[in-house]
Formats: structure tokens, C-alpha cells, sequence
């Protein structure tokens, strides 16, 4: 019998050719589809506090809402109208207000009747980019437009009254803000500080806090990345920050630079200002606790493979956002800082596990997803590989 004869027939071979196909290209959209799934899976990244201590806790288009004695509420950000993720979240002290990234925007919600209404005038050109955070004082309303470097102010309509990268020093992607002793505290993350700000006095801001352990800024670090910048332009912005020879501030893990989001916590010279101070790309920061009886800052021992992203003060537990664990970090500031444990509201833990679950099972589907691209591939292979016998078989006959 030849060579020839021993092969696969043609059909099994184009049969094999169609499988492979469409194994390499289910595989590749059932990665992207489920990838993004994991990618979207995530626990609570923002935390805020309101009334009564009604919490709201964002995890990316979700809104989990907790109340003293009542079942955890989970509202989609589709049911407000809104469209994420959430950029930000904040309680002027009657209403709540939502920031999301599609329109980039605040509105005021009504929470219970899942509804939202806009609490800024169109802008063709969005008030706000990528990111952002909300603050409220008196009569205004107060924006940290991150990508723009800049700080926006609203009367409390919502009517534009200021808009400031602030002066001497110019912010440099302005984080997390709050109002503050008739001021702003600005976590101004590449200058490396948290800056007080006074807007009654034309935005002059002052470095409130040193988050670094080099000497202070005097002149903005950051570039202007444009509409179109992106993590790589933001990237090479951070690198060059560290290598220009911005150190950590004493307490702090190595590269923990960047400040994000500040609490000030008691009153008058008794007030301690919690930071969370984030590694390069504004991931797997610290938590920083400034003291006004120490010099330098006390570490929160949160994991090491935690992601602070939120702050919030409920009573006398300061809550910290945690999306990476999915956890919500509880830190009571009448003990030590080290004794540190989940919150754990009466459900809460319940719909984070369900969310660790289901990230869990986007993950094994998205490696799920590889296999079968793998296989496509082999079975590709063996294709090219039955192809050539058969030219060779044709040449020899």
C-alpha cells in the first residue's frame, strides 16, 4: 500500500481545516468575552458615607447600599439611567451624587426611587475625563478633574464658578479631595503631596503634607497628556518621577509616592489625616496615617497584596475600599491602626463572595478559552502536516 493511500481522505482533511478554524476563532472571542467579564467583575473600589450611616459602596457599575438594620441594597447603575463606570460618589448632606465615566458628569440620584438627575449643565466637551472625585462645602460643589489637572467648582445649582490648576504649584492629577477647614485638602498625586487649597483666595495651594521623601515640589511635575493620552504617556510620566529621584517617605513600602485620597479624622490639633499613597500605575498603595504627635506616618498592615482605592469615615471606623480582595478594610480609630479587620455588615461578605465566585469562573472560562485556542492550533498543525505528506506522496508517485 503507498503513502498515498495511508493519508486521510481530502474531506477529512478539510474537515479538520473548518475545525480548526472555528476552535481558534471561538476560542479568541470567548477569551475577549469572558476576559472582559473578569476584568469587570470586581469588589468595591469607592466608599461613601451619608445620613445616619447609610454607606454606598461602588463597584465599578454596581452600587451596593448599606443601612443599619435593613437588607444590603444592589442597584445596577443601568436602573439610575447612568451608564459606568463610577467615577465617583459623594453626600452633600441631603442628596447623593454619582459621577460616571459615560458621560462624564455628576448627577443627583434618589437612590430608593432609582433616579438621577443631572446637577451640571451640557458640556459638549464633558466636564470631566477619565477620572474624577466630588467634594462639598457650603454653596459649592467641588470636582478634581484628574486627566485636565485641575480643580472645578459649582454653586451648589450646579452653576460653574471657578475653574483652577491652583498656584504657586500647579496640580499635577489631582486624585481625591474634602473639604477641610474652609479650604480643599487635594491629593495631588504626581507633585507627590496633599496640597490645602483655599478657594476664597484665588486657588492658592499650599504642600499640606509631604508624601514623598524627597524635598518638596516647587514646580509641577506632570505634562500635559492631552485628550488622546494613555497609560503609556501616564506610565513614562511616573517613571520619570521616580527617577528623578522621588523617594518614600519613611513608613511607607518602596515606590508608594503617589497620593490619591486623604481623610482627615478628629478635630482641631488632634485631627490625624489618613493617605492612601499608591505604588507607580496608582495600584497597591498604602495606607499612610499622619499623626499630629509623630513625625513620621503610621502604616495601616494592610496584606501586601491589597489595593486601597477608597476612604470613608463611618462613626469610628474608617472604611477603606479594597476592589482587588474584595474586601471592605475596617480600621476603629479608638484602638491601634493594626487592628485592622473586614467590615462586615450583616450581608455584605455574602455579595462579595458571590462576586470572588463569579470573577472565579470568568477566570476559568477565560483559561478555558486559551485551551480551546491551543487545540485550534494543533489541529492546524497536523493539517500543514498532512498537506505536506501528500505533496510529498504526489511527488514520489
Amino acid at each position: 500500500m503507498s503513502d498515498r493511500e495511508n493519508l486521510p481522505s481530502q474531506t477529512v482533511v478539510h474537515g479538520l481545516a473548518a475545525l480548526a478554524m472555528i476552535a481558534i476563532l471561538g476560542g479568541v472571542l470567548a477569551l475577549q468575552r469572558f476576559a472582559k467579564l473578569e476584568a469587570e467583575t470586581q469588589g468595591p473600589g469607592l466608599v461613601a458615607v451619608g445620613a445616619a450611616g447609610e454607606t454606598v459602596l461602588a463597584a465599578r457599575d454596581t452600587l451596593f447600599v448599606v443601612r443599619d438594620g435593613q437588607p444590603i441594597e444592589r442597584i445596577e447603575l443601568a436602573t439610575l439611567g447612568l451608564r459606568g463606570p463610577v467615577m465617583a460618589i459623594g453626600w452633600d448632606g441631603q442628596s447623593w451624587f454619582v459621577v460616571d465615566d459615560a458621560t462624564g458628569s455628576l448627577h443627583r440620584c434618589d437612590l430608593a426611587a432609582r433616579s438621577c438627575v443631572d446637577a451640571l449643565p451640557p458640556n459638549p466637551d464633558r466636564w470631566l475625563r477619565r477620572t474624577a472625585k466630588v467634594a462639598f462645602a457650603p454653596d459649592r460643589i467641588y470636582l478634581s478633574d484628574t486627566e485636565r489637572h485641575r480643580l472645578l467648582a459649582f454653586d451648589a445649582a450646579g452653576k460653574p464658578v471657578g475653574t483652577s490648576r491652583t498656584a504657586p504649584v500647579a496640580l499635577c492629577y489631582p486624585n481625591g479631595l474634602i473639604a477641610w477647614d474652609e479650604g480643599l485638602l487635594v491629593a495631588d498625586s504626581i507633585n507627590h503631596r496633599i496640597a490645602w487649597v483655599d478657594p476664597n483666595d484665588g486657588f492658592a495651594s499650599e504642600a499640606y503634607l509631604n508624601v514623598s521623601g524627597s524635598a518638596e515640589v516647587t514646580s509641577p511635575q506632570c505634562l500635559d497628556l492631552g485628550r488622546d493620552g494613555g497609560d503609556a504617556a501616564l506610565n513614562s510620566m511616573l517613571d520619570n518621577a521616580l527617577a528623578q529621584g522621588a523617594r518614600t517617605i519613611a513608613g511607607a513600602r518602596q515606590g508608594r509616592i503617589f497620593p490619591t485620597a486623604v481623610l482627615p479624622v478628629g478635630e482641631g490639633d488632634r485631627t490625624s489625616f489618613w493617605v492612601i499613597s499608591a505604588a507607580i500605575g496608582m495600584k497597591d498603595g498604602d495606607v499612610l496615617v499622619f499623626r499630629p504627635e509623630t513625625d513620621d506616618p503610621i502604616r495601616v498592615p494592610l496584606p501586601d497584596d491589597s489595593d486601597p482605592t477608597g476612604i470613608a469615615l463611618r462613626g469610628d471606623l474608617v472604611l477603606i475600599a479594597d476592589p482587588t480582595r474584595m474586601k471592605v478594610h475596617a480600621v476603629d480609630t479608638t484602638r491601634s491602626v493594626a487592628s485592622f479587620d473586614d467590615w462586615r455588615p450583616e450581608g455584605l461578605p455574602q455579595m462579595l463572595e458571590e462576586q470572588r465566585d463569579a470573577r472565579a469562573r470568568h477566570h476559568l472560562l477565560a483559561l478555558g478559552s486559551k485551551g480551546l485556542i491551543g487545540l485550534g492550533v494543533l489541529i492546524a498543525l497536523l493539517v500543514v502536516f498532512l498537506e505536506q505528506k501528500r505533496k510529498a506522496a504526489e511527488a514520489a508517485g
